[in-house]
């Protein structure tokens, strides 16, 4: 049960997390697109990091490398072995404590 837990929550999970990448980057596009272009005193346009100084060598692949979601087996490996180490610790733990009272406090 705890397998096909975790294996649920991978799948939705990395769904979801893609879903929300994609519309992150979508907003960060749009948003750059509308500050790119602010009128200059001649009436051209102009990036306003530039007029201040700045000017960035950012490709498109790097920022949509950046937003990108992905399971490396590392981290398939790293779920499931915590997935399931905490379930072994949530179960073991309380059946140690019970197997270790009488019969009768059980029962009580």
């Amino acid at each position: 049960m705890a397998f096909l837990s975790i294996v649920a929550a991978l799948f939705i999970g990395n769904i979801l997390a893609s879903n929300v990448s994609e519309n992150m980057l979508i907003r960060d596009i749009v948003t750059e697109q509308e500050r790119a272009a602010v009128p200059d005193s001649r009436g051209g346009n102009q990036d306003r990091f530039a007029i201040m100084g700045f000017q960035t060598d950012v490709s498109d692949q790097i920022v949509a490398e950046s937003y990108d979601v992905s399971l490396s087996p590392f981290t398939l490996l790293l779920f499931f072995g915590v997935g399931l180490g905490t379930i072994l610790l949530a179960t073991v733990i309380p059946m140690i404590y019970v197997l270790q009272m009488n019969p009768k406090k059980i029962m009580l």
